[in-house]
């Protein structure tokens, strides 16, 4: 009996022993995989879902080199915005540039106009003897500014009213939207006509004519970022945080515009990013029609023009093909960038 009860005495000491050394491997095992657990910030958790997009990677890459190409490109151009090229009516080898014509009796020279593809012009020159890869590049900024400028102008009006409206509501919010239901209504392309006509018509100097071009297409497009603010405010007033806000007895203001408004930051980016590519077709689209950015200023939209000319559309593809190309670049740049920002800022997205 004694040996029995020393055997099962034992048995229990190892029993013991090993739930003791198991335990300890526990431990050691939660402290392992605690100190390789990461905490994720949301920030963080949406640049990993960005990143993860290949088409914003690509059209992240697409708008940086158009960048690099309009404003670091004119830099490296041996040649101005302005710049015209002139050939000897005698010896056409020779050529002229409008900087050194002062002394030079302009009876002998022809402009170098519709010039083919060479080493001196990499994209040939347009009807007015201008290089075309360096106007493409001055383009370009004018192009990319506008679109940039508009957005933001569009932006800073919606979530203005936007945020107005959706935090006061009742006779504020009425008036608003309605304002909102006028701007939808009015006719926006024939009315930039008109306003184009009278800007081109009046005195205003033509360098900046472009400014006020972006003016007017700002203020009549800030209705839809408005809406989707004053829709995102309603359902944010009425959360925990924005009572116990307003139990501070902080002022409206500081409440619309530090509390309410950064919860609506992501889908700003979302349509500010999708705007810009649709405002540099707008652009494009008036100076098309010859009422955009005068000459001699350049952009992607009026060197585009020039398919107008039926002889150069049809055997100077080099003159209006390279500023198309730029145009649809920076629009599928800029959607797929908008693309991805929606799918990161989506908290539905599990991938």
């Amino acid at each position: 009996m004694e040996d029995k009860k020393k055997m099962n005495l034992n048995k229990s000491e190892e029993k013991l022993n090993n739930a003791k050394v198991n335990a300890a491997d526990t431990n050691d095992d939660e402290e392992e995989i605690g100190a390789n657990v990461q905490i994720v910030t949301p920030g963080q958790l949406v640049l990993k879902r960005f990143l993860r997009n290949k088409l914003a990677i690509v059209g992240m890459v697409m708008i940086l080199v158009l960048v690099l190409f309009c404003f670091v490109g004119p830099y490296l151009s041996p040649y101005g915005e302005f710049e015209m090229f002139y050939l000897d009516r005698h010896d056409p080898s020779i050529e002229y540039s409008s900087n050194e014509t002062q002394s030079i009796d302009m009876s002998t020279l022809k402009i170098n106009s519709k010039a083919p593809v060479s080493a001196k012009h990499l994209l040939g020159t347009d009807k007015d003897g201008s290089d075309v890869l360096t106007r493409l590049m001055y383009g370009g900024r004018i192009s990319l500014i506008v679109g940039v400028g508009v957005t933001f102008l569009e932006i800073l009006i919606g979530v203005t009213l936007g945020g107005i409206a959706g935090y006061y509501g009742g006779w504020v919010d009425t008036i608003v939207m309605r304002i909102v239901d006028i701007f939808l209504c009015l006719p926006q392309f024939p009315l930039m006509l008109i306003m184009s006509s009278i800007m081109i018509n009046s005195n205003i100097p033509q360098k900046y004519q472009i400014y006020f071009l972006m003016l007017i297409l700002g203020v009549l497009g800030w209705t839809y970022s408005c809406r989707v603010v004053r829709g995102q405010i309603l359902m944010f007033r009425e959360q925990e945080f924005m009572i116990a806000a307003e139990s501070t007895g902080i002022r409206p203001s500081r409440r619309i515009f530090k509390h309410l408004v950064p919860n609506v930051i992501p889908q700003i980016i979302v349509i500010a990013s999708m705007g810009i590519g649709g405002i540099i077709i707008y652009e494009s689209s008036l100076s098309f029609l010859g009422l955009g950015l005068p000459f001699p200023y350049a952009s992607w939209g009026n060197m585009v023009n020039a398919v107008n000319d039926k002889t150069i559309m049809r055997n100077n593809m080099n003159i209006w093909l390279p500023p198309g190309i730029c145009i649809v670049l920076a629009t599928l740049g800029f959607n797929f960038i908008g693309d991805g920002l929606r799918d990161a800022f989506d908290p539905k997205m599990k991938r």
